[in-house]
């Protein structure tokens, strides 16, 4: 769908992050590319980057900058014509009992106790830990991004926060974190769908979920939603097929 663009790529400063280890492939080498923090993006420029595989943390837009590597795969799901397969169906059934709010983003001291259980619990070892509530804010919150918490509720408790993106025509799921002792329910996945709804009904066409990587177990369950889109090389999005064994 065209769109009047109010910025283009000439207009914006980029800068690149020294190599580190690879956080999803072992052996390898990273590097990002960002947009200059120094000066905060329009919705446009937002936009634009979003939809050319860009990602928001914090206060910046960046994007995988690995020479030697492709294997960070920009994908999105059109929401407009998202069919939940059985799957899906199953997991919104079984939670039923829940209940879903949107909230304006924040610090909340019950919100950052799940979110240092989730990372303790599924992220161990890894850079983010120990979470700090320093962290929270500098991760999930920004001073200038269109955002919104994604709460999921049981009865008074809070079961998961999907930190989501409004830009423009899309949503954009940056980060879910859930109660890692209610793995039963499949958050992560119904957070998605949630996603998937919300962004259908305020008009939005996509639901950017962010890079699938090729080989990587964990990734999978981001093409189990269909349309979904990839982007290729050329900056290209192309209908993608329902299982990673479909795509490139």
């Amino acid at each position: 769908m065209a769109m009047d663009m109010k910025v283009s790529v000439t207009e914006m400063k980029f800068g690149l992050t020294d190599a580190r280890e690879c956080s999803y492939l072992a052996g390898r080498k990273a590097r990002n590319l960002f947009l200059d923090p120094a000066r905060e993006p329009s919705e446009d420029t937002a936009m634009l980057l979003t939809r050319a595989g860009f990602r928001r943390t914090g206060d910046h837009l960046f994007k995988p900058y690995c020479p030697d590597c492709s294997a960070c795969v920009p994908v999105r799901l059109n929401v407009r014509e998202f069919a939940p397969r059985r799957r899906h169906r199953r997991i919104w059934s079984k939670n039923q009992d829940l209940t879903i709010k949107v909230r304006p983003p924040a610090f909340r001291e019950d919100w950052y106790q799940l979110y240092q259980r989730y990372v303790v619990t599924r992220h161990p070892g890894s850079d983010m830990c120990p979470p700090s509530r320093a962290q929270f804010r500098s991760f999930l919150l920004s001073r200038w991004s269109r955002s919104l918490f994604l709460c999921v509720y049981h009865q008074s408790c809070v079961l998961s926060i999907a930190v989501t993106d409004v830009v423009n025509d899309a949503a954009s799921a940056v980060y879910t974190f859930y109660d890692p002792e209610q793995q039963g329910r499949s958050l992560g996945i119904y957070s998605i769908l949630a996603q998937a709804v919300l962004a259908k009904l305020c008009g939005k066409r996509y639901l950017y979920l962010g890079y699938w990587i090729n080989g990587h177990v964990k990734m999978h369950y981001k093409l189990d939603f269909s349309p979904s889109e990839q982007l290729m090389a050329d900056g290209q999005w192309i209908a993608c097929g329902a299982h990673a064994s479909k795509c490139p």
